[in-house]
Parts: structure tokens; C-alpha cells; sequence
């Protein structure tokens, strides 16, 4: 494969994706495994168990980042460099030739797929090893298996007229195709979030309105407190697969929801739950959501218009081992190109992500009328989940969307 330009842009760009990814891997394993001492908030209210469990579970969930990072990114480059990309297209133009709309999606689909593959192995050293290992895993291979069926048809789905609508943008609008298919995409998205909680969750778990009693009771009381207007609460059985617990809101209007993991039910108090439903709905109310919708869509016209610009332009399929213009290689080579230019804004998202969990965490004191109630279930959360206690600074920095635990904690309890 000749370098040109654009090939060698992009080997830069990984190159130095690469390498800081293994650093800061690195620095965070050195971090888990120094003698550097735990904060006075740590040492408070963890005991000398919990916290060498939380430091070899943190560790060995870090060095499976690191091998995945190498294994992931080594592959694709394989992938990019051996002309496989360029093989099976050419494969498949001869088993489906004369058919834009079928080819195109099937291409795509293709790619898609080789991928999910390539990383079944790491999902499953994961799953049934590092979360096995640590008592969070309670999948079985089977229900696995059927998740992983479920995804994979799920994904087909919903991804296949997206895929389709994109490629009739391409044929029937060829000069601003990529403007169209920006709102074609936002519009998607929007209805996905309308119809998950009712359509696509379901798929995957049991959801139970949530019983009659004083959790509901205290949650109704809270929404109508914030004048956060509540469809429904609703149990989910996350423990079906894992005991880690969580709480969040889905849906907008009226499939707005509140979702319990049953795991976060009996691990928490009534007032710890309440405490964390103000933080997500501290979220809501102060559109920290519709924030990062609104910064996710302006990186999405970014990319687009990126792809626009360069759509026609031969040299950069070229560079890739193409020898024409083609909309589904294309959407596929950005799909893998844009990543490592992506990569280093994750600081910026991670800043700004950070900031909002301050801001939220300070709603839910005033709304509860005390910072106790939120602290006491982070720490809860903390324990039961062996959270890291004592990531690296440049590791938390750069990839954490939530401040640490003794972070959120001095700020909660300050003044």
C-alpha cells in the first residue's frame, strides 16, 4: 500500500493515540500498585479488605484496558494495512454485484460484524474471568450467548435503515447529501431515545412497575418537590447478570422513566436512593443531558462535513487501497479514521462531564436538605462496586467522567 498524505496523517494521529493510551495505562497501574496513601475520606470508611480488593480488582480491569488497547488497535491497523478492507469488497461485488442500495448496506454490515467478533474474546475473558473472579458476574455462558444474539439482530435492525438512508442521500442529493443525512440522523436518534424504554430495554430485561410502599411513596414526593414531571418508576433485574447496581431516567415526555437496578435497592437506604434520583434529576433540570446532546450533534456535523468534503476525492480512497469513489467504504473508513483524531478531545468531554456531576451532586444536597444522605450511598456504590480509590491523576484527568470519590466527597461536605 504507497503512503500518501492521508495515510501518513493517520499513522501520526494513531501513533501518538497509541502510545499515550499505553502510558497513561501504564502510570495508572503504577498508581494501584504504590504505597501512596489514601485520602482521610478513603481510610474513614473503607476497612483494609475492601480496600485491597478494590486495588487488584481496579488493577486487573486496567491491564485487560491495556491488552484490549493493543489487541484492538494492532488488528485494525492489520486490518487497514493488509488490504482486507479493500479483499472484501471485492469479494462481495462479485456475489452481489449491480446493487447499490444491498451491496452497500451488506458491506457495512460485513465490517461490522468482523469487528464484533474480533472483540467476543475480550468481552468474554471480562465477563467470565476479571468480573467472575471478583463475585460481580451472575451471567451464565448462556444468557450471555442470548445477549449477544439479541445485540447482534438488535443492531441489524436499527442500523440498517440508517445505513439505507444514508446511501439514498448519496444517489439523490450527491452535493449535499451529508447535510441531509446530519438531520436524518439527529431525527433517528431522537426516536431511539423516545422508543427505548419501551421497546428496546424490554429486550433485554424485565422491567416491574416499581411496588407500592415508602420508596415509591418518597420518589413521587421528591418529583413533585423538584416539579420534575415523573411518568412511571420502574425494578429492573439487573441482577440477573451482575451485582454491580445503578439508577437512571430514560425516555423524554410521556415515556419519561425512573429505572432501579434491584441491586441498588438492596444495597441502599430510602433516603441514600432518594439522594441519587435528585443527582439524575439535578441532570435533567439543569439540562446537562440536552447539553451533550447539543455537543454530540455539532461533532456529528464536524465528522460529516468532513466526510462531505472528501467524499469525491479520490487520493484518500487511494490511500486505503481503493481504486474508486464509493459511499459504504467511505462511511467505513471514517468509522475507523476518526477515532484516534477523536481521542484527544476526551479530555475536554471529561472536564465538562465532571463539572456537570459537581453541579448535580450539589442539587441533590439541596434537595434532600443535606449532603450525608448523597455521600453514604457513594460510599455504599463505592464498596459494593470495589471502585478505584487512588486512579492517577493524568489516567482520571483525561478519561474520567466522574470526579473521584474523595473529590465528590470534600465537596459535598464542604460549607
Amino acid at each position: 500500500m504507497a503512503l500518501n498524505s492521508f495515510l501518513v496523517v493517520y499513522l501520526c494521529a494513531f501513533i501518538c493515540f497509541f502510545l499515550w493510551e499505553l502510558i497513561l495505562n501504564y502510570l495508572q497501574l503504577r498508581a494501584l500498585k504504590s504505597d501512596t496513601p489514601y485520602t482521610k475520606e478513603v481510610l474513614e470508611n473503607f476497612n483494609s479488605e475492601t480496600l485491597i480488593q478494590s486495588q487488584d480488582y481496579s488493577a486487573s480491569k486496567t491491564r485487560l484496558g491495556l491488552f484490549s488497547h493493543c489487541y484492538s488497535n494492532l488488528i485494525l491497523l492489520c486490518i487497514i494495512f493488509s488490504g482486507s478492507l479493500v479483499f472484501i469488497h471485492k469479494l462481495l461485488s462479485y456475489w452481489i454485484p449491480d446493487s447499490y442500495y444491498f451491496f452497500g448496506l451488506v458491506y457495512i454490515l460485513t465490517i461490522s460484524f468482523v469487528f464484533q467478533l474480533i472483540e467476543l474474546p475480550l468481552q468474554l475473558y471480562s465477563t467470565f474471568v476479571v468480573e467472575e473472579k471478583y463475585g460481580f458476574n451472575k451471567s451464565t455462558l448462556t444468557q450471555w450467548t442470548q445477549d449477544l444474539i439479541k445485540g447482534l439482530l438488535l443492531s441489524f435492525i436499527l442500523m440498517s435503515p440508517l445505513i439505507l438512508g444514508i446511501l439514498w442521500f448519496v444517489r439523490t442529493f450527491p452535493e449535499y447529501w451529508w447535510l441531509l443525512a446530519y438531520f436524518f440522523i439527529i431525527s433517528f436518534q431522537a426516536l431511539l431515545l423516545f422508543i427505548y424504554p419501551v421497546w428496546i430495554a424490554p429486550f433485554f430485561n424485565k422491567f416491574e412497575r416499581f411496588p407500592d410502599g415508602e420508596l415509591r411513596e418518597a420518589i413521587f414526593k421528591l418529583s413533585g418537590k423538584l416539579r420534575f414531571d415523573l411518568n412511571e418508576v420502574y425494578l429492573m433485574d439487573g441482577s440477573k447478570r451482575s451485582s454491580h447496581g445503578n439508577a437512571y431516567f430514560t425516555g423524554f415526555g410521556k415515556n419519561q422513566r425512573v429505572v432501579l437496578f434491584d441491586t441498588l435497592v438492596e444495597n441502599l437506604s430510602v433516603e441514600q436512593i432518594i439522594a441519587v434520583l435528585a443527582h439524575e434529576i439535578g441532570h435533567k433540570k439543569l439540562k446537562h443531558v440536552a447539553k451533550q446532546l447539543f455537543l454530540m450533534t455539532v461533532v456529528l456535523f464536524v465528522i460529516l462535513a468532513i466526510i462531505g468534503v472528501l467524499f469525491n476525492y479520490l487520493p484518500f480512497y487511494q490511500a486505503f487501497g481503493f481504486s474508486s469513489v464509493s459511499p459504504e467504504v467511505a462511511l467505513v473508513l471514517f468509522s475507523f479514521l476518526i477515532s484516534p483524531f477523536l481521542y484527544f478531545f476526551t479530555p475536554v468531554s471529561s472536564i465538562l462531564q465532571r463539572k456537570y456531576e459537581y453541579q448535580a451532586d450539589r442539587f441533590a444536597k439541596e434537595a434532600v436538605g443535606n449532603a450525608e444522605s448523597l455521600s453514604q450511598a457513594l460510599i455504599k456504590i463505592y464498596q459494593k462496586n470495589l471502585g478505584n480509590l487512588k486512579p492517577h491523576t493524568w489516567y482520571s484527568f483525561f478519561h474520567y467522567s466522574h470526579p473521584t470519590l474523595s473529590e465528590r466527597l470534600a465537596k459535598l461536605r464542604a460549607a
